[in-house]
C-alpha cells in the first residue's frame, strides 16, 4: 500500500504526504479547485484595482490610485494573474493495462536453471555460483539482496538473453513459454 506520492507537474513536484492512492485523488482535485478559485479570486481583485485606477488616477485620489497601480504590477509580477497550469487543473484518466491471457504452457515447469554458474564474463569471477532453480505455474518469486548482489543479473540469465551468462549449468524452458519482461532500465533497453 501506497502512503506517500509526489507527482511531477507544470514543471514542479508536489508531495502527498501520509496519502494513499484515493486520497491522492481527492487532494488533486481539491487543489485543482483551490487553484482555479484562488485565479478567479485575483482576476476579480485585478478588476476592481483597474477600476479604481481607471476612475482616481486623475483627481483627489491620484495617490490612492497610484499605490493600487504598484499593487496591480505587484500581481502580475508575482504571477497571481496567469492561470494555473492546465497539468494542475486538468483531470487525467487513470491508466489502464490490459494484456492478453497468456497461452498455457504444457507440464508443470516454465523455467529451470539447474547447477549453473552466473556471470558477465568467464574471465571475471562470477557473480552466482550453483544456482538451481526451478520456477512451476503460478510461482511469485521475490528476489531480494544488497546491491551487487547479482539479482539483476540473476533476471537476465532467466531470462536467457544473454547466452553466455549462464557459463556453466543449464537453463531448460517450457517449449510453450513466452517471457514478457519489463525491467528497472527500459529506457536503456530500447535505445
Amino acid at each position: 500500500s501506497v502512503n506517500n506520492i509526489v507527482e511531477i507537474t507544470a514543471g514542479t513536484l508536489i508531495e502527498y504526504k501520509s496519502c494513499n492512492y484515493g486520497n491522492y485523488l481527492e487532494e488533486k482535485e481539491f487543489r485543482a479547485l483551490s487553484a482555479q478559485a484562488a485565479y478567479q479570486k485575483n482576476l476579480e481583485e485585478a478588476a476592481n484595482l483597474q477600476k479604481f485606477i481607471d476612475k482616481f488616477s486623475a483627481g483627489t485620489k491620484s495617490k490612492s490610485a497610484q499605490s493600487r497601480v504598484k499593487m496591480l504590477e505587484k500581481m502580475k509580477r508575482e504571477g497571481k494573474l496567469d492561470p494555473p497550469p492546465a497539468a494542475v487543473v486538468a483531470s487525467t484518466k487513470i491508466p489502464y493495462l490490459k494484456l492478453p491471457t497468456p497461452p498455457k504452457p504444457y507440464g508443470e515447469n516454465l523455467l529451470t536453471i539447474t547447477d549453473a554458474t552466473i556471470g558477465y564474463s568467464t574471465e571475471e569471477e562470477p557473480l552466482l555460483r550453483n544456482i538451481s532453480l526451478k520456477i512451476p505455474r503460478g510461482m511469485k518469486l521475490l528476489l531480494r539482496g544488497p546491491n551487487g548482489a547479482g539479482k539483476s543479473t540473476l533476471l537476465k540469465a532467466l531470462r536467457g538473453n544473454v547466452e553466455s551468462m549462464i557459463q556453466e549449468g543449464t537453463r531448460t524452458e517450457n517449449e510453450k513459454l513466452r517471457l514478457g519482461v519489463f525491467t528497472q532500465d527500459l529506457a536503456q533497453e530500447l535505445d
